[in-house]
């Protein structure tokens, strides 16, 4: 009986020796660095076995919280997506690169994604991060006219992710955004910014609406003059548009 029981236990070792043998042999690499794309774009999520072994006989799978986005199965021949977004390159599984291709991205698409890639015995997997940004539109100023002769400026833009900051300033550099109201809505993931800001006679030279988007802080400005004199719209028009006269990005 203790014989039976030693050759059980042999046997379990030698198996467990061979898999994390087999297992040592084949690795996965991803990627250490966040994999950025655009809304609506395409973006490869990389995932290559180090030894560049054939993965066409293997099973593969890409997993996001726990959810299968992707599966490919070689004795099956089949292969699953998320709504047809989702794709691996056929040709390149013979050289061991499993990548996935993500098409038509969406906000909701960005989070951490898992390789997976089965063995007869074995496995290995790997984790590769995904950020999803969309790049607004230019801020459209529009200038209107109270009854009072308040003069306000109206700064619109939409379809920012992540949110971005909006900032007023004079061309001089002043910052006048304590003295607006903004409002922010989502949709579908994306924000849209809508800020007004009543306009003093000393800040007619120049208004400027400044976005300043992303990790780096990169920066989007539509500016506008009002000339006190050319100012003349009809009293029965509620509103003028005027001329953006400078986009700048920085």
């Amino acid at each position: 009986m203790k014989l039976q029981i030693g050759r059980k236990v042999f046997l379990l070792l030698l198996i467990l020796h061979i898999t994390f043998q087999q297992q040592a042999q084949f690795s996965l690499m991803g990627s250490n660095l966040p994999i950025t794309g655009q809304v609506g774009g395409s973006v490869v999520l990389p995932c290559l076995l180090t030894a560049k072994t054939s993965a066409v006989d293997m099973e593969i799978k890409w997993l996001k919280n726990k959810e299968v986005v992707h599966s490919y199965v070689p004795l099956k021949s089949t292969e699953t997506g998320s709504e047809e977004r989702t794709a691996l390159f056929k040709g390149e599984l013979p050289f061991g690169n499993v990548s996935l291709l993500l098409k038509d991205l969406r906000v909701s698409d960005a989070g951490t994604y898992s390789c997976n890639v089965f063995g007869a015995n074995w496995f290995v997997d790997t984790s590769v991060e995904l950020k999803v940004t969309s790049l607004g539109n230019i801020p459209n100023l529009i200038i209107s006219k109270q009854d009072n002769g308040q003069i306000i400026v109206e700064c619109e833009t939409e379809k920012w992710y992540p949110k971005p900051d909006l900032h007023w300033k004079t061309f001089k550099n002043t910052d006048l955004t304590g003295q607006s109201e903004t409002s922010m809505t989502n949709i579908a993931g994306l924000f849209s910014i809508s800020s007004s800001l009543p306009v003093s006679v000393q800040d007619r030279k120049g208004i400027a609406c400044q976005i300043d988007y992303g990790e780096d802080k990169l920066t989007y400005q539509s500016r506008v003059q009002i000339p006190s004199k050319s100012f003349n719209c009809n009293i029965y028009i509620s509103y003028c548009r005027w001329l953006v006269l400078q986009h700048i990005q920085t």
